[in-house]
């Protein structure tokens, strides 16, 4: 960045040739400190990555620049064999494209590339993208170093990955198929003008759970280049009331950050030898209300339509990559890609109590309990990960969905219980800390195997878990919906459905959330 200064522009009315010097000083520094903030940095980093197919492919994914624009300085492809060496048949073709096709910029990346960071990259002409949705793509042949699936990605504050794209062949085309796994393929990358300064964590959007007293710890921790700073600093400014919640703070190891209930902006500034070098921020971070939800498909987006939350304090994570997004459906990772309770159910809880909340979904479509019971059942694994992901007390509750299945089946009330409790035990010992559960009474299925009597036997079952075991609430009753016409199908929820699910479990966690003690003065 130059910057041109004219004493004189700035001399009216000072009468003193050290106020003209002390203005230019002034000035200087104020465009060092913008300099120092405008510095070129990856806008996603992958953490790990897996070889998993090679073949001629443009691949991709969509992204949202969420909140602001920014200017995109570099195009590039991830090293996909960690050895350094562009290993492609020809330099490495790579655009992004707005949602409808256009191409927007496209750039080549030389096979003499040098490795940066897991990616190699080739520096464009500055080009500003505003807020919105894009897509990013690449060709990578047969014979080269293939494309990555299963990352954990890390995004600057304002970035968002969506999904995977790709399309067939070797043509630089904008890529339209969609993949459907959770884990989608990822090879281009993009630098964009930003702080040397990243933030890993908190996350952009992330809830905290609070406790007892309404207040949460708040993971603080940034990475800055070596040298370029002496303390780093954050401090809490309430987002609704523009009120600084917590005041300038030094960012140390380990570092948490307590906040009461409430929306945060968190900002961080840099400073060497008592000057600001970089600053950035997080835009959005909640303390309120989290929730593991879990079960089969009502639970898990294979309702019609899909819902948006209302309220900009209601957030998804994906459990599998710990980013969160605005907590509209699909729920991040779980199955189905149609609409849930969760995003109504936020907007919900976040009026009525008037906090964030947030939500990470891990259901899977026509599950049994027995494949969510722990050591064996293939399920498990997902719902301790969530349970983890929180944290010891870091959730409200888990709130349990499933029964379908099992009436097909013809699971005995017995049966039913004991493979549950066993689910909410081993829970408990993976969270480290008793989480509550809310079991909702949910049996319906047309299947002509799923008898009245069978469904009655998994209701008696769900029944049972909540009378005997500890720290465990009625969730609501959905097997009456088929009769008051809230199916989209013959048993998935539609809209007047999903709402009632959405309030069922909202009334239904009312005693749980009147524990909440007055925040501590």
């Amino acid at each position: 960045m130059s910057i041109q200064i004219n004493a004189s522009d700035y001399a009216v009315n000072t009468g003193s040739k050290m106020m003209k010097h002390l203005i230019i000083a002034v000035l200087l520094l104020a465009g060092a400190a913008r300099a120092a903030e405008e510095v070129t940095v990856p806008a996603l980093v992958i953490k790990t990555g897996v070889n998993s197919n090679v073949g001629d492919f443009v691949v991709g994914y969509r992204f949202t620049l969420d909140f602001k624009p920014m200017t995109v300085t570099a195009l590039g492809i991830t090293d996909q064999n960690k050895d350094g060496k562009l290993n492609e048949p020809e330099p490495v073709k790579v655009a992004i494209w707005d949602t409808t096709g256009k191409q927007l910029l496209t750039a080549e990346v030389p096979l003499t590339a040098t490795a940066e960071n897991g990616a190699f990259y080739v520096a464009i002409e500055p080009v500003k993208l505003d807020a919105g949705s894009y897509v990013i793509g690449a060709v990578t042949h047969a014979g080269g170093e293939g494309v990555l699936c299963d990352l954990p990605i890390e995004a600057l504050p304002g970035v968002r990955w969506d999904e995977g794209r790709y399309e067939m062949g070797a043509a630089l085309v904008f890529p339209q198929q969609k993949r459907e796994e959770p884990s989608s393929y990822f090879g281009p990358v993009f630098k964009v003008l930003g702080s040397a300064a990243r933030v890993t964590q908190p996350k952009e959007r992330a809830i905290f759970q609070r406790d007892e007293h309404g207040v949460a710890g708040v993971p603080v921790a940034v990475t800055i280049p070596d040298g370029l700073a002496d303390t780093i600093e954050v401090r809490a400014i309430d987002r609704q009331t523009k009120a600084t919640v917590k005041d300038w703070a030094k960012v140390t190891a380990g570092m948490k950050l307590t906040l009461p209930a409430g929306w945060y902006q968190l900002e961080f500034r840099a400073t060497k030898a008592g000057s600001v070098v970089t600053t950035t921020t997080v835009e959005r971070v909640g303390v309120g209300e989290l929730f593991v939800t879990c079960g089969q498909s009502n639970s898990a987006n294979y309702g019609g339509p899909r819902q948006k939350a209302q309220d900009d304090r209601v957030s998804s994570c994906n459990f599998q990559t710990g980013l969160w997004q605005h907590g509209d459906d699909p729920q991040p990772v779980a199955g189905g890609k149609g609409g849930s309770p969760w995003a109504l159910m936020g907007d919900l809880l976040a009026k009525r109590y008037d906090v964030p909340v947030g939500f990470i979904c891990v259901g899977v479509g026509s599950t049994s309990v027995g494949q969510w019971t722990p050591p064996t059942g293939a399920c498990y694994p997902k719902l301790k990960q969530a349970l983890q992901l929180a944290g010891t007390h870091g959730c409200r509750a888990v709130l349990w969905h499933q029964g379908e299945s099992d009436s097909i089946a013809g699971t005995s009330a017995e049966n039913y219980a004991k493979m549950l409790g066993e689910v909410i035990a081993q829970s408990r010992k993976d969270a480290g800390w008793d989480v509550p559960w809310g079991v909702a009474l949910a049996s319906f299925h047309p299947a002509p195997e799923a008898t009245p009597e069978r469904q009655a036997a998994v209701v008696a079952g769900q029944q049972k878990v909540i009378a005997t075991v500890s720290g465990v609430f009625q969730g609501p009753e959905t097997d009456s919906f088929h009769t008051r016409g809230f199916l989209a199908d013959s048993v998935h929820f539609n809209a007047q459905g999903l709402a009632a699910h959405a309030q069922g479990w909202a009334d239904a966690l009312t005693p749980l959330m009147q524990t909440q003690a007055k925040p501590k003065p």
